[in-house]
């Protein structure tokens, strides 16, 4: 409905939207890009005063049901097993020419349960020594979308981790992003280890 104008944009159209779309994505795709159709709508009627229904979008969630659809993410109910975490560790233990401390954040993710996001943006300057704990800044929430900084206890061996790091940079796992979600399921790869990612080590 790319050539539709907002005033020709209706609920009957975006449900017939819906369908379509859903043979490609999942329900939960569907809601988000809904979502982000709302606010766009409820901008252009409040900002910008054009004359638009801003309540079609939440129609046409409403039929995602009626489809058969899950506005929600499936959950993953894969967990590593300790085999698979020492074999991958090992991986990259052996690869001389590694220089992303991939066995360190794999500990650390597990010890933890950071996401690889939060993890590489951690800083030196948010980490107190003497109470070991360390300042996740804009951490993830349901609801809120920015500023939630949260202090998380260090517990386990995720201090000790934190610890043997160079102080090269302000971050303490100066990695690039995508770097370390590229390098993990090659490492699955090479070593024959079905579906399991990065975000499984939370688990």
């Amino acid at each position: 409905h790319g050539h539709l104008t907002l005033a020709e944009l209706t609920a009957d159209l975006l449900v017939d939207w819906v369908t379509k779309r859903a043979r490609e994505v999942s329900g939960a795709t569907i809601a988000v890009d809904l979502a982000y159709l709302g606010v766009v709508l409820r901008t252009a009627k409040e900002l910008w005063r054009l004359p638009v229904d801003d309540a079609i979008a939440r129609t046409a969630r409403g039929s995602l049901k009626y489809l058969g659809l899950s506005a929600k993410s499936k959950h993953r109910e894969r967990r590593p097993t300790q085999k698979e975490i020492d074999d991958i560790c090992l991986h990259f233990t052996v690869k001389r020419k590694q220089k992303v401390p991939m066995e360190d954040l794999i500990l650390f993710a597990i010890e933890t349960a950071m996401r690889l996001g939060e993890i590489i943006g951690l800083r030196w300057e948010d980490l107190n020594i003497k109470d070991k704990t360390i300042v996740i800044r804009d951490r993830k929430h349901p609801t809120e979308k920015q500023g939630n900084d949260q202090e998380v206890p260090l517990l386990g061996k995720a201090f000790e981790i934190v610890q043997r790091q160079a102080k090269t940079d302000e971050r303490i796992f100066p990695i690039a992003d995508g770097t370390a979600s590229s390098l993990f399921p090659r490492a699955c790869k090479e070593l024959g280890i079905i579906d399991l990612r990065f975000h499984d080590l939370r688990h």
